[in-house]
């Protein structure tokens, strides 16, 4: 059982931390926070980060949902990163537009979040070009 809640600026260094254990997929995740800060102000790049905690309280897993509507999420525990995406789009109250990440953990959030039925943009443009997947990575656009 994991216990979520939405950062603050104390909590940055913590959120940091995690991020950088997972740098390979959390550029845009620390860019952000590096540049427009933990908090949601409303302002380009900002948008809630949502954290997931293990019975240790160790951080286990983290989603944001940026101004534009994208999700990105790093996660150690699948369990962990469902918590988290739960935690965001409750706290967001915004519509999820895309979502953006290593490949299993786009898959995994689109189930999560009940959005495997949505049309998806970009995912459609690639197998109409006879793609895939791009690497480990994923992009997926809703209409």
């Amino acid at each position: 059982m994991y216990t979520t809640r939405i950062f603050q600026e104390a909590d940055r260094a913590q959120l940091n931390a995690f991020l950088l254990r997972h740098a390979d997929s959390s550029m845009i995740l620390l860019g952000n926070l590096h540049d427009a800060g933990v908090e949601d102000r409303g302002q380009p790049y900002q948008g809630p980060y949502a954290g997931a905690f293990d019975d240790a309280d160790a951080l286990r897993a983290v989603a944001a949902q940026y101004r534009n509507g994208n999700v990105f999420a790093a996660s150690d525990e699948d369990t962990a990163l469902d918590a988290a995406l739960r935690a965001l789009v409750t706290a967001s109250g915004k519509p999820v537009k895309g979502i953006i990440g290593l490949r299993a953990l786009v898959q995994r959030a689109r189930r999560v979040l009940e959005l495997e039925s949505a049309p998806a943009q970009i995912e459609a443009a690639y197998r109409a070009l006879g793609f895939e997947r791009i690497g480990d990575w994923r992009l997926l656009l809703l209409r």
